[in-house]
């Protein structure tokens, strides 16, 4: 099942999957090490500081914060991971709500709904 690549353009995103905090970090390693294998074969190379992690799991939120903190690192940086990342124009969050999105577009209209009135 895992691991799964949606490639846009040149968006990628990476969906990989873990029983373990400790599994995580290394398939998640060995992942990008393989990715970044690939990009220099046609010669291109992995944007390290455009690269976001966003966790999603099934722990509540008081157990997420005593557990140990799951490292990801690429190239020895260490990448922190984010409650929400956009994709393709999407807002993702670390549940899946997609309360952040639409948020994001609500605003974006109360934005422009000043500019229709004079056609109304």
């Amino acid at each position: 099942m895992y691991p799964q690549i949606c490639v846009y353009a040149d968006d990628t995103l990476i969906i990989l999957g873990s029983n373990s905090a400790d599994t995580l970090e290394t398939v998640v390693s060995n992942c990008t090490e393989n990715v970044e294998t690939l990009l220099s074969n046609v010669c291109l190379q992995l944007n390290v500081s455009k690269t976001e992690i966003l966790l999603l799991t099934n722990l509540p939120r008081r157990l997420r914060l005593t557990s140990r903190p799951i490292v990801f690192k690429i190239k020895n940086l260490v990448i922190p991971s984010k409650d929400q990342i956009k994709y393709l124009g999407i807002i993702l969050d670390d549940k899946l709500t997609f309360y952040p999105h639409v948020k994001y577009i609500e605003e974006k209209c109360m934005r422009r709904l000043p500019k229709l009135s004079p056609l109304m």
